[in-house]
């Protein structure tokens, strides 16, 4: 125990370029978050308040409230959750490409975060005026220092050997014409893909990375939601008509959802259409939307 303390109070301090790593990382993290504030100031009706109930109304996966927008422009405050970020980002644009713009940005911040870890030991070599017994003391310390370290690496080289394949997360359970809202797949969805080609409605199309799986939701923009029908679909871009489409079509709404559609491999593309009724007329989506 006097060797393993020996070493612990012999680890150098942090040094300067570690504290100027810290204090880059918050410069570029407040930076982050004023432009991210003037970003949503840019737009219009982009209060807190606002961008909650837009959120609520044309993305409610995400389920972001006032406080926690208002939080992520913050310079008192952490950096805003990359569910946060989409959030806020969708509810001012409804612009998938900008969504991936400012995502990348906060992953490069995120990533930047932590500085590397200290040394395992004193960078500088023993002083050479000690005397002969010192020298053997110290080299006999570091020679165990080592071997000890030598133990752990192999120990822990063998536990991962043994369990890699137990710790590998196996892909969620879920099935082509699953509900969406029953599954795990919420946890990472987001909208791949929109568009307001039709000024009636809102089609999107939501993917789910860990699923590996989509659905497309509808909604109206127009009002008039009773009496009248919202319907999606979603369906492989191969086989635009094959058993795997996933219809649904809901009367007297104001949004509806698919079931999903899982990929069959990663080129496996899918796409999504809609159509809604106003006043018993039918108005349907120009074009598909696809990833």
């Amino acid at each position: 125990m006097a060797m393993t303390s020996s070493a612990r109070d012999e680890l150098p301090a942090q040094s300067p370029a570690s504290t100027e790593t810290d204090s880059d990382h918050r410069a570029a993290a407040a930076a982050f978050k004023t432009e991210l504030n003037a970003f949503r100031k840019g737009h219009p009706n982009s209060s807190f308040e606002a961008l909650e109930k837009a959120v609520a109304r044309h993305h409610p996966h995400l389920g972001v409230g006032k406080t926690t927008l208002n939080d992520a422009t913050r310079g008192d405050r952490p950096l805003p959750t990359m569910r946060t970020l989409t959030a806020m980002v969708m509810a001012l644009t409804d612009d998938p490409a900008e969504v991936a713009s400012w995502q990348q940005r906060l992953a490069d911040l995120t990533t930047s975060a932590s500085p590397p870890p200290p040394p395992l030991g004193p960078t500088a070599p023993p002083t050479t005026g000690d005397h002969l017994g010192r020298r053997q003391q110290q080299r006999r310390r570091w020679l165990l220092i080592v071997a000890i370290v030598a133990v752990l690496i192999g120990s822990n080289a063998a536990t991962f050997s043994i369990t890699r394949h137990m710790s590998t997360p196996s892909p969620p359970a879920v099935r082509t014409g699953d509900n969406p809202i029953e599954t795990v797949c919420l946890t990472d969805a987001r909208p791949a893909a929109s568009s307001t080609d039709n000024p009636a409605f809102l089609l999107e199309l939501i993917f789910s990375p860990s699923c590996d799986a989509g659905w497309g939701r509808i909604t109206r923009l127009a009002g008039a939601d009773t009496n009248n029908i919202l319907s999606v679909t979603i369906y492989r871009r191969t086989d635009p008509r094959g058993p795997s489409r996933q219809p649904a079509t809901e009367p007297d709404t104001h949004s509806a959802l698919s079931t999903l559609l899982v990929r069959d491999n990663p080129t496996d593309r899918l796409c999504v259409t809609g159509w809604a009724t106003i006043d018993g007329q039918r108005t349907a989506s120009p074009t598909p939307l696809c990833i």
